[in-house]
């Protein structure tokens, strides 16, 4: 029985302390992709392939959606 006892509180710090280690790592993982996504380089990138799908679709940019209709290309109601 204590052996049972010693390997579920061995357990239950085991994850304690591997969750907050994972969660570190997590946060780091996640600023750090955070800041390059956020950089002047991809930036300009994402720009210029939303420039080059807009006019290879001829949607024209923005929300992918024309002036008159859903985003299939057909007016609304049809």
């Amino acid at each position: 029985m204590k052996g049972k006892i010693a390997l579920l509180v061995g357990i239950g710090v085991g994850y304690v302390l591997g969750t907050r280690d994972g969660r570190q790592r997590y946060e780091k993982i996640k600023a750090k992709a955070d800041e390059l996504w956020h950089s002047d380089e991809v930036r300009s990138k994402v720009a210029d392939v939303q420039d080059k799908v807009a006019s290879v679709t001829g949607l024209g940019g923005g929300n992918g959606q024309d002036s008159g209709g859903s985003s299939t290309g057909y007016p609304q109601g049809h």
